[in-house]
């Protein structure tokens, strides 16, 4: 795995391969993780751009994350879905973003 541009971390399954999924169906690599050690792994590889940490990570893992990512030049993303359903959330927020950085 090579040239991740961006990496998901939630505590759903469901959510994470729901998001995982959308966003590869728009162009973009992604890869969806739910266990802290595996976001390490990859953020340690250096191949993630983007980090996007889902709203049920807890603080302390949150925290953890988002040093790691800062440590590797990795732009970190929390998500604030605010109700939303993903699709909604990933167009109006996340791919915004992630194609401004193409």
């Amino acid at each position: 795995m090579t040239g991740l541009d961006i990496l998901i971390i939630g505590r759903s399954r469901r959510t994470v391969d729901t998001a995982t999924e959308q966003l590869r169906s728009l162009g973009f690599t992604a890869h969806g993780v739910i266990a802290d050690d595996e976001a390490v792994t990859l953020l340690d590889a250096r191949e993630v751009t983007t980090l996007l940490i889902g709203g049920g990570v807890q603080r302390e893992s949150r925290a953890l994350l988002k040093q790691r990512a800062q440590q590797r030049g990795v732009t970190v993303l929390e998500a604030r879905r605010a109700g939303r359903e993903i699709d909604v959330y990933l167009r109006e927020e996340v791919v915004p973003l992630l194609r401004g950085r193409q």
